[in-house]
């Protein structure tokens, strides 16, 4: 049967009541089992604990001298902004002043509001609140006046759309939105940027960057260095290519780059961008800069380089404070941190010292001053938080997460395991100390592989209480297609040689085997979205290899992922149905249209949510379906909210890990 005609087509209706009423079905079957199942509530009870403790860490953002902070508990479920002084931040009870009630809002017009993200204008006491109803990606912007603390009924409002809005001055916004008809890419986004004054109408917006349908979308980068304005527009061809512009006095200006790029920020007079590809003679992945001043005038583009990076490290994240960019580095899939200054042209970094085999996953600074706040950790060492002053040695650890498991007990292993090409994968194993090797430890094994993505080592006390400390055993298989090793990493998995990722993942769970850690009757999976993917092909490709599989908001159907949602923004990273030689490979491992009647499969897990807006529910969907068809066995479960989080609250996120590890401990002990 073509893809085209096919009867689940249907499924791809999201709100529809006859696609609603199947999944209602399903999750009723699903429920019934597990809520009635004491581990089930166990779990919930202790997950929700873990997730509203009031000991979890007060994640910042510097605005104004001050420090903003969402935050979520057993009180605040949709959540409360608030913020406190730097000095009160510090001490052990910090005084937070309420800025925003979720809750109290969501009460008040009926909706399920989540906080996207928020930004301040720099001059005046305002700030735009992204809130989407129900965690969509699609959100609507709202005004707020932080000293009245309500939002401005006059002022800047836009309506539900994909997009961004950001201030260039008090009265200006640049905003990319749906503007109406024609005014999307095939990707879904928003293909127009325009500025819009205060007290004018939307519709007499000046349009600055129009791209063509078949591109994926467009945004600005909007950054102010020695109180000057500069504006550089992004116009992305593919979710990887870019072409970028820089606006002079409203005339653009293309600039000389290459076409994998990443632009970050201005800083000094220097236009500051990652390359992912080599350029001039510098490797894939370096971070470098060129002067705005070389911009307005015929001259090639001369870069300086800031960070280059070799075949073991590269540059991952920079955040700009007053007088230092700060970078985040990986070496060996561990994390680095430098200190950058600029002088004379010439760029100058000073490393800083972290715990050793730590992950930086979080770091936020002061552009109006040189503090930024940063975190390590590593699978079972909780998150420490540092607050520091750039260019000064001393680093002050400001809190510390509260270790909800015991972890006396464990260990963290780093092997490397020839993949089918040779190539060495690298994975991490957590598992009790004296654990035996006689392959009957129940294995969660974890991956990703894909769009540049580095899955690094990470604390959880959901993980580690519900699963670790009870004998389990994790994996973080870091395969090719993400970017545990810079852009080279994950452009050796792209489109026609996606089977690579798949094959070190398999080259993984084999290992694992060997070294009698486990065996298949003992060995889970478990991935979402591009890793729900490499979920569906464990599934038709290796069953024999897993008795348990996670299959979280995914990408199954691959002849008609570019037809749905924001899925056609991903041709550059799968190939193209609509192309032949593209088809066929992607026709070759697309789970979808590999699961067989009469073979044997482990009963796997699909999770979504109605209101993914970013990979189809459709997906999950139709390849339940088509195995209730072929009578293969599988727990299903949709949540309306959460959007490609698949949850929207905390309550929520504790029913999934509830669902999730009560499945895994059914199936693999």
């Amino acid at each position: 049967m073509n893809n085209e005609n096919d009867k689940y087509l249907w499924l791809e209706e999201i709100e529809s009541e006859r696609s609603l009423n199947w999944v209602k079905a399903k999750n009723k079957d699903t429920l019934k089992e597990f809520e009635n199942d004491s581990d089930y509530k166990t779990k919930f009870e202790i997950a929700l604990e873990i997730y509203q403790a009031q000991d979890k860490l007060p994640y910042v953002q510097f605005m104004d001298g001050l420090l903003y902070n969402f935050w979520r508990d057993e009180v605040h479920i949709k959540g409360i902004l608030r913020r406190t002084t730097v000095s009160s931040y510090l001490s052990d009870n910090p005084a937070w002043e309420l800025v925003l009630d979720l809750d109290e809002l969501s009460q008040t017009e009926s909706k399920s509001w989540v906080l996207q993200k928020y930004s301040k204008e720099r001059t005046a006491s305002r700030m735009l609140m992204f809130l989407s109803d129900g965690g969509t990606d699609a959100h609507c912007v709202r005004e707020f006046d932080l000293d009245k603390k309500i939002f401005i009924e006059d002022g800047f409002n836009l309506p539900q759309s994909k997009g961004d809005a950001q201030y260039i001055d008090k009265d200006t916004l640049i905003i990319s939105r749906d503007f109406g008809h024609d005014s999307l890419t095939d990707s879904g986004y928003p293909r127009t940027l325009k500025k819009w004054k205060r007290g004018t109408l939307i519709s007499d917006a000046k349009t600055m960057l129009s791209i063509p349908k078949e591109n994926v979308f467009v945004w600005a980068v909007v950054d102010y260095d020695d109180e000057k304005l500069f504006e550089v527009y992004c116009e992305g061809i593919d979710f990887f290519s870019y072409k970028v512009y820089c606006n002079k006095n409203d005339e653009l200006i293309k600039l000389d780059l290459p076409g994998q790029v990443d632009v970050l920020c201005i800083f000094n007079g220097e236009l500051v961008f990652k390359i992912n590809e080599e350029w001039k003679g510098i490797s894939s992945g370096s971070l470098l800069s060129i002067s705005l001043s070389q911009i307005s005038t015929s001259q090639e583009l001369k870069p300086s380089i800031i960070m280059e990076s070799t075949q073991k490290y590269f540059v991952e994240h920079v955040v700009k404070v007053k007088n230092f960019l700060i970078v985040v580095g990986q070496s060996d899939i561990k994390s680095c941190l430098h200190e950058i200054t600029f002088a004379n042209n010439y760029w100058q970094a000073k490393s800083i010292d972290i715990d050793d085999n730590s992950t930086i996953d979080y770091v936020t600074g002061d552009e109006e001053r040189d503090s930024y706040v940063f975190t390590t950790e590593n699978f079972i060492s909780p998150r420490q938080l540092y607050y520091k002053q750039a260019g000064v040695i001393k680093k002050v650890m400001a809190k510390s997460e509260k270790l909800k498991f015991k972890n006396q007990h464990l260990e963290i292993n780093q092997y490397f395991v020839a993949s089918k090409d040779q190539t060495q994968i690298p994975y991490f194993v957590v598992h009790p100390r004296e654990m035996r090797n006689d392959g009957k430890n129940p294995t969660i094994l974890t991956g990703y592989g894909g769009f540049q993505i580095s899955r690094m080592p990470s604390f959880s006390n959901i993980i580690g209480k519900l699963w670790l400390e009870n004998g389990g055993v994790y994996v973080l298989a870091n395969i090719r297609g993400g970017g545990e090793y810079g852009p080279s990493w994950h452009q050796a998995a792209l489109k026609n040689n996606r089977h690579k990722a798949y094959e070190d993942f398999f080259a993984v769970a084999n290992d694992l085997v060997k070294r009698g850690i486990t065996t298949p009757d003992h060995l889970g999976a478990r991935g979402g979205s591009n890793g729900g993917l490499l979920m569906g092909v464990c599934l038709t490709q290796k069953p024999e290899l897993f008795k348990a599989i996670h299959c979280a908001c995914p990408l199954l159907d691959m002849l008609r992922y570019h037809k749905l949602l924001a899925g056609a923004s991903w041709v550059g990273e799968y190939g193209s149905p609509e192309i032949k030689e593209e088809r066929e490979y992607l026709k070759s491992y697309s789970p979808y249209h590999n699961i067989i009647s009469g073979n044997h499969y482990p009963k796997i897990f699909f999770t979504t949510s109605t209101k993914d807006d970013r990979v189809h529910p459709g997906h999950a969907r139709k390849m339940a379906a088509r195995m209730e068809e072929y009578h293969h066995p599988f727990y299903y479960y949709e949540n309306v909210e959460g959007g490609h989080a698949g949850s929207a609250d905390y309550i929520q996120f504790s029913r999934e890990a509830a669902l999730v590890y009560t499945y895994f401990s059914k199936m693999l002990n």
